[in-house]
């Protein structure tokens, strides 16, 4: 039997889902079941489509991403998503983050 998550670690994977979302889209563009695969391949994220696409939108709206329709390759047309200029910004400022974060739990001895 699985282990059941506890609060903070489920907040923590809250906190950390658009820093790693934007991540995945620095690497290249990518499509919703794309960056779900990225995701759960590092076995800390296994974001469903309800999680996924709504924190999508919110980057959207705030102007981190950007969608667009792909037509090319066989099949019906997909959303894909790229990090714009504001997006690759935004990044920078939470890898610095997470740098002083990781920086300070070696501190501590963690």
């Amino acid at each position: 039997m699985a282990r059941a998550e506890t609060n903070w670690e489920t907040q923590m994977r809250k906190g950390l889902s658009e820093y790693f979302v934007m991540l995945v889209l620095a690497a290249s563009p990518a499509h919703g079941y794309k960056i779900a695969s990225d995701l759960r391949e590092l076995e800390i994220f296994d974001m469903g489509e309800g999680t996924l696409y709504p924190l999508l939108a919110r980057l959207t709206a705030r102007g981190f991403i950007k969608p667009a329709w792909a037509t090319d390759g066989p099949g019906a047309a997909r959303k894909v998503y790229s990090l714009t200029s504001q997006g690759r910004r935004e990044l920078s400022r939470m890898k610095a983050l997470w740098r002083k974060l990781n920086d300070s739990q070696n501190l501590l001895g963690g």
